[in-house]
């Protein structure tokens, strides 16, 4: 992502809607057993010389294990 035009001044607003998808390595380790794309919608400002404001939404689904019967659950989050 390229903020240099909000930096200079030449735009108040840098809008964001984007899908990441994050490597696999990130999250071997941990309880989530995959990870579906992460959409990230929002915006970035800045208002003051010294502060850049991100207003952002991120959801996504991931499995994990089930505790009980260890199946694979969806689990959606914001």
């Amino acid at each position: 992502m390229n903020i240099k035009d909000l930096l200079e001044g030449k735009i108040s607003q840098l809008d964001l809607d984007q899908e990441y998808i994050i490597p696999e390595d990130l999250y071997k380790n941990t309880a989530i057993l995959a990870l579906d794309k992460v959409k990230v919608k929002g915006s970035l400002t800045y208002p003051t010389e010294d502060n850049l404001f991100l207003d952002i939404t991120v959801s996504s689904a991931m499995t994990l294990e089930d505790s009980v019967d260890l199946q694979p659950v969806k689990y959606y989050f914001t």
